[in-house]
């Protein structure tokens, strides 16, 4: 395995159906200015060297993540659940676009082509992200109603 990927593997958390995230797992230091008790990030990588091979992954990045208060943990959990399958929705609409684009042109995929595919599906992740944490909606509500609508979008793709 190559060290960057072995590197970089300690320091995320790919997802899936059953994967849990525990508190131990936010590693970053503590922003002691930032009014919030617990900040995660959860990015879309690419997996493979080639790419030919390209492959799209949700991750939630340990090393840039951080909770200062571990009191609410598990209510923030749930939230930073929704986070994390969104995610995974949008790798795999991604995967779709990817796939979809192989099929029709027959031919090898290029970095700047990989990356005009993702614009879109950016665009509308980081959207949708953002409605969910720009809103008025009581904790539980909020939950509730985002975690109908992703596991929906999950199914879909």
């Amino acid at each position: 395995m190559d060290i960057k990927y072995l590197f970089l593997n300690s320091q995320v958390i790919y997802w899936s159906d059953d994967v849990e995230i525990s508190e131990s797992d936010f590693t970053d230091d503590i922003n002691l200015t930032s009014k919030s008790d617990i900040s995660y990030f959860h990015g879309l990588m690419i997996k493979k060297t080639y790419i030919q091979k390209a492959n799209v992954k949700a991750v939630f990045y340990k090393n840039k993540s951080w909770i200062k208060n571990s009191a609410d943990f598990k209510k923030e959990y749930k939230l930073q659940k929704v986070v994390f399958d969104l995610y995974e929705a949008y790798a795999k609409k991604y995967n779709k676009e990817i796939k979809q684009f192989r099929n029709e042109n027959k031919t090898d995929l290029t970095f700047p082509e990989l990356k005009e595919i993702g614009k879109p599906i950016f665009a509308d992740l980081f959207a949708t992200e953002d409605s969910i944490f720009n809103t008025n909606m009581e904790f539980s509500h909020l939950v509730e109603f985002w975690r109908f609508k992703i596991d929906k979008l999950l199914v879909e793709e």
